[in-house]
């Protein structure tokens, strides 16, 4: 599992994820995919507006609370 840094507010970090974490990350992954096939699934931070989030902070809450 993996962590994937998101551009923060008012992307700030969006050249660091551009130029640094994404091409250090796929380089990693062709790395891993030459000795065995790799696939990679999760939130990887890329949605950049509200709606583009699969649940609200009131869906989590409520999930959560029936757990």
């Amino acid at each position: 599992m993996i962590d994937v840094p998101n551009s923060g507010q008012g992307l700030v970090r969006l050249p660091y994820r551009e130029k640094e974490w994404d091409p250090d990350f796929l380089e990693y992954l062709r790395k891993l995919d030459s000795t065995k096939p790799v696939i990679v699934c999760g939130d990887l931070n890329v949605a950049h507006e509200e709606i583009g989030k699969l649940f609200s902070l009131f869906e989590i809450h409520a999930v959560t609370f029936l757990l």
